[in-house]
């Protein structure tokens, strides 16, 4: 696996499933991680795991569906660790209503979200 050393990944969904996976993968290759995820405890639970094993880690509660969240989500994410280098934007919603889409958007608001894109090399 690719070196993630020092940089910043948000994952959403992190908790369980395919997100949890990703976010230790993640840390075992050096990322610094933000998981969001709905349920509280096992998102905390994750996020101490990896700081007990030296990685570094921060849990934020969000709910991809709701703008608020989606905004603090980010927001937390660079306070706690300064940027965003790298999104898995493995959250769904039950019934496909995402909080934030381009459709949604002014183009100066989409301006934060793209260059998380950029900086990933997915955009």
């Amino acid at each position: 696996m690719a070196s993630f050393d020092g940089k910043v990944v948000l994952v959403t969904g992190g908790s369980s499933g395919i997100g949890r996976a990703a976010v230790r993968t993640l840390a075992e290759a050096g990322a610094r991680v933000v998981l969001a995820a709905r349920r509280v405890k096992p998102g905390e639970d994750l996020a101490s795991d990896i700081r007990g094993r030296g990685g570094l880690a921060h849990f934020v509660t969000a709910d991809i569906s709701q703008t608020a969240d989606v905004q603090r989500m980010i927001a937390e994410a660079i306070h706690a660790f300064g940027r965003i280098d790298a999104a898995f934007n493995n959250a769904a919603t039950t019934d496909g209503a995402f909080a934030l889409t381009a459709d949604s958007m002014s183009p100066s608001s989409i301006l934060p979200y793209s260059s998380i894109s950029r900086a990933c090399g997915c955009a």
